[in-house]
């Protein structure tokens, strides 16, 4: 068992709660326009998802959360929070790939 799964995944939650936090803000901003509210609404989704998968400890569904909340959140700060996020991603996801067995993470 690797110690680094359970705090790159808490810390890949944390990321994508405070992602999806300042969308909705920015969305709240521009006064809840409809071009926004569709992308913003799938966020949120994708973050359910993720908290899913982070309690059954499944890395599908961590993933598939994770893939929706990056691509589809609207941020007043352009593309470097979805970058962030994917190096942040693409560490977890190397380091839980080594550890699992069978898609389910052990810590």
């Amino acid at each position: 068992m690797n110690k680094a799964v359970r705090p790159l995944s808490l810390a890949l939650v944390a990321y994508s709660t405070l992602l999806v936090i300042v969308g909705w803000v920015a969305v709240g901003q521009t006064g809840f326009s409809r071009e926004f509210i569709a992308s913003i609404v799938l966020a949120t989704v994708g973050l359910a998802v993720m908290y899913f998968g982070h309690w059954h400890r499944n890395v599908w569904y961590l993933g598939a959360g994770t893939a929706t909340v990056l691509l589809l959140c609207p941020t007043p700060l352009g593309l470097w929070p979805m970058i962030i996020g994917i190096v942040l991603a693409v560490a977890f996801f190397w380091i839980a790939y080594q550890d699992s067995s069978g898609g389910k993470m052990t810590w």
